[in-house]
């Protein structure tokens, strides 16, 4: 099992298991002494369907729902949509594998925020995994290797 943060809030965590594909959401504080001490990867729940990326071994994943791709060079990862109606697609050597229609969720958007540094990505996760999936230099921070 490993641990992944919640995207949207610092008091979820998922308990992953990367092999079967399963999780199960919890609270911190319902943690307790069991509260992991580091967490390799985050997840979000984008209209039902669990998305996470993940450090597991030496390779990034991202799983969508019930499709878990290793985040190698050959893949591309796109979202597109306005944002009532996101489309996260993923495909791998120019074959689609998945894409997932995803609407944003406007609430956690502040008006104005002048918060430095917040970017679109910190609150649209499919945004943020595409982000991710092109930048060499982010994976290999994931990775532990930057």
């Amino acid at each position: 099992m490993i641990w992944l943060q919640s995207n949207d809030k610092y008091n979820e965590l998922a308990e992953y298991d990367h092999e079967e594909g399963t999780f199960t959401i919890v609270f911190r504080n319902g943690l307790g002494a069991k509260i992991p001490i580091k967490t390799v990867g985050t997840f979000a729940i984008l209209s039902t369907v669990f998305v996470a990326l993940y450090k597991f071994g030496q390779e990034l994943y991202v799983r969508v729902g019930g499709q878990c791709i290793p985040l190698t060079d050959d893949v591309i990862v796109t979202v597109c949509g306005e944002v009532n109606s996101r489309l996260l697609t993923i495909k791998k050597a120019g074959v689609e594998v998945t894409s997932l229609n995803y609407t944003l969720d406007v609430s956690k958007i502040i008006p104005g925020d002048s918060t430095p540094f917040v970017e679109d990505e910190d609150f649209d996760f499919g945004l943020f995994v595409s982000n991710i999936a092109t930048s060499s230099k982010r994976k290999r921070v994931l990775l532990g290797l930057d």
